[in-house]
């Protein structure tokens, strides 16, 4: 009868190198995540619809406000995915005559704008992104 011997015991220090692997790698998996969410930098616009005069309610002004964290840079305005449909500074009828492309608005600056179309879906391209906005009829 022949007597076998038992398997060899594993050695400690292979698990500890594998434990030091996996943790490095959720710890630059961690800064890798917070480098790309740091950087992540929304087009924060708040976008209300209004009338030019109240009683037409014709939906044709647009409030745009910049209510992010730093300036940002608007460089052009498409109302309803149509080319046809324009718009322009509603402060040109008083006598601004500053293009309405690009316009910078600091944190809290208004622009009012008035296209020639009932405004439901607004696409606002800017320096930090481009950002679809609809209306209600």
């Amino acid at each position: 009868m022949s007597v076998s011997a038992p398997p060899p015991i594993p050695s400690v220090a292979s698990k500890s190198k594998s434990k030091w692997r996996w943790l490095i790698g959720i710890i630059a998996a961690g800064f890798l995540a917070v480098g790309i969410f740091g950087s992540y930098n929304p087009v924060n616009l708040e976008l209300v619809r209004r009338d030019l005069f109240d009683a037409q309610h014709d939906g044709k002004v647009l409030e745009v406000t910049n209510t992010g964290r730093k300036p940002i840079k608007l460089l052009r305005i498409t109302i309803n995915g149509r080319t046809d449909c324009n718009v322009y500074r509603l402060d040109a009828i008083l006598g601004n005559s500053k293009p309405l492309f690009p316009s910078t608005l600091n944190v809290g600056d208004q622009l009012s704008i008035s296209g020639s179309c009932q405004i439901i879906r607004t696409t606002v391209e800017t320096d930090l992104g481009t950002k679809t906005y609809s209306f209600g009829r």
